[in-house]
């Protein structure tokens, strides 16, 4: 008898069922078979749409400002990292050089000193912060989306899709952050109140996307072709594939059911979708 190792089974759905198709693998180990379980793409949406509701409902009714502040200083302790322009530029989630002003006084962070000094200065500044947006001042940009990782446990769905939009539009690069990835962010912004998400001109012009549209990503080198920020305008398109080199251009039609938002306060005309509800993708 041939030994049974890694056969594959696909459970058909039955003839009523209804929809497109998408496979769900199941592994069981002890027998070293895996299953497919093929199951309409509608009910993994009411799935998902399910899930979400959940986690809405478990999101607090009020921001934890006091947990917000107290995750902000355990940025503040993390070490700091050296760049090749040591140590006038350094890499830290809220300090940006090695020199900092302390009560008129230059001192060294890069120094246990001077650190000790800034520190303690940054964590009076941190207490006596008394509303959310203050704490975003403190970190840098670049940090904006895995500060919001690290606090979203304690924020209303009003304040995290708030400061979703922000740290979104004003990250540098957040299709390329390093400790959230575009599969986590598509899930917030599924997660997020759009009203609070956007600002009014912005979901106005959200509500009455047209029901099919042509939209443009350019790709510069070393980004992420598969990011989820597009724009309506190709000339923008244009401008990022030669913001940092000789890059290109992505030409592809959407449906508006599957934006997650709009964005327009850059002067971006940004539109923010997964890659793969993308179609007919080309390189113009």
């Amino acid at each position: 008898m041939k030994k049974l190792n890694n056969i594959t089974f696909c459970i058909a759905p039955s003839a009523d069922a209804g929809g497109v198709f998408v496979c769900w693998s199941i592994r069981r180990r002890a027998l070293f078979v895996r299953f497919f379980v093929c199951v309409s793409r509608q009910n993994v949406i009411k799935s998902n749409q399910k899930k979400y509701r959940k986690e809405i409902k478990n999101m607090r009714e009020k921001t934890d400002l006091k947990a917000v502040k107290e995750t902000l200083k355990l940025f503040l302790y993390m070490p700091i990292e050296e760049t090749d322009l040591y140590p006038i530029i350094i890499q830290h989630p809220i300090f940006d050089t090695g020199y900092s002003s302390v009560d008129g006084e230059i001192v060294d962070i890069t120094k246990p000193e001077g650190l000790q000094k800034a520190i303690k200065k940054m964590e009076e500044k941190i207490d006596s912060i008394d509303t959310l947006i203050r704490c975003s001042y403190i970190m840098r940009n670049s940090y904006y989306l895995t500060f919001l990782k690290y606090i979203k446990e304690y924020l209303s769905l009003q304040d995290f899709s708030l400061l979703l939009g922000k740290f979104w539009t004003e990250e540098e690069n957040p299709n390329g952050d390093v400790n959230v990835s575009v599969a986590l962010a598509a899930r917030w912004f599924r997660l997020a109140d759009k009203k609070s998400l956007m600002y009014d001109d912005e979901y106005e012009t959200y509500t009455n996307l047209p029901e099919s549209f042509i939209v443009y990503r350019g790709v510069t080198p070393g980004r992420n072709p598969n990011g989820m920020s597009w724009t309506r305008e190709h000339d923008k398109a244009e401008w990022f594939s030669n913001r940092f080199g000789e890059g290109y251009v992505l030409k592809g039609t959407v449906n508006k059911k599957d934006v997650l938002a709009f964005f327009s306060r850059r002067g971006e005309e940004e539109i923010v979708i997964e890659a793969k509800n993308v179609k007919n993708k080309q390189k113009i």
